[in-house]
């Protein structure tokens, strides 16, 4: 975390299939509001001693994929990405948690280019 100080960094997060993602939860408690379920998310990436700020409860995008088993889910699923600033305290990640933080520039050569594309119109330097 202490490089590139002068810039915003993106965590990203190695997924169970071997390529770099954001942190998710796959498939959330249906009874919990989403906002909740990204501030214990990120919360949980980042190590109880991090502080975060979760501004607003709405995502700032929304990236559709298809769903390998079109019975499961035949129109695709949503993946909403909130914001969350890590602004003090201690970045501790879960053990074994395989993780990168990235500059904008670094998430277009890492992340998958359909989700790329779906995150760059809401990303900031």
């Amino acid at each position: 975390l202490q490089r590139q100080l002068h810039r915003k960094l993106y965590l990203v997060v190695r997924q169970p299939d071997g390529s770099w993602g954001l942190p998710n939860i796959g498939e959330g408690a249906e009874a919990t509001p989403l906002h909740v379920q990204a501030t214990t998310l990120a919360q949980g990436q980042c190590g109880p001693e991090a502080r975060l700020y979760v501004p607003g409860r709405a995502p700032i995008a929304v990236h559709q994929e298809a769903w390998p088993d079109r019975t499961r889910a035949p129109l695709g699923v949503n993946l909403f990405v909130w914001r969350a600033e890590l602004y003090g305290g201690r970045f501790a990640p879960s053990k074994g948690a395989e993780h990168r933080w990235l500059t904008m520039e670094e998430m277009e050569q890492s992340l998958p280019a359909p989700l790329y594309a779906s995150l760059r119109h809401c990303l900031s330097e």
